[in-house]
């Protein structure tokens, strides 16, 4: 099984952060190999969403993705071809706006080259915190001029 984390310095505030994480509809506009989202079941702070990932193919996989207080995401894995699949985003007021720390464990229901978990924690996992940094400052960019 392994254990990936991964840690981004964003320049919004958190709840701003909190909700692009949340924005289930967008996700695939902009984090890379996320090519559909689909929320299935919503309730207080909790959903329950399908998500088509295209790594070494496309995988679907069923999340349950829980807000916890005002610091953190996580989610567990409900269906697909994964073993595991859970993980957390926790966030935290800094200076400059917001730390967000991804962690990700993982285990593939069969064998897979150790280069592709390698690729996953030099590639995936910054790719991924780049793209929820660069959306979470696109938007809090925009909401800034728009009370300005």
């Amino acid at each position: 099984m392994a254990l990936l984390t991964c840690e981004a310095e964003i320049a919004a505030g958190r709840a701003q952060v909190l909700e692009t994480l949340l924005d289930f509809d967008a996700l695939g506009s902009f984090v890379p190999g996320v090519t559909a989202c689909e929320v299935l079941e919503s309730g207080q702070g909790t959903w329950e969403v399908r998500v088509s990932l295209d790594l070494i193919r496309t995988l679907i996989v069923t999340l349950r993705v829980i807000r916890d207080r005002d610091d953190a995401v996580r989610w567990s894995l409900v269906e697909g071809p994964l073993k595991t699949c859970a993980g957390a985003w926790r966030v935290e007021v800094t200076e400059i706006g917001t730390r967000a720390t991804l962690s990700l464990e993982i285990l593939f229901g069969v064998s897979v080259p150790g280069s592709l978990v390698c690729s996953l924690r030099e590639r995936g996992l910054p790719a991924f915190a780049a793209a929820v940094k660069a959306e979470a400052e696109r938007r809090a960019a925009l909401s800034a001029s728009v009370t300005v």
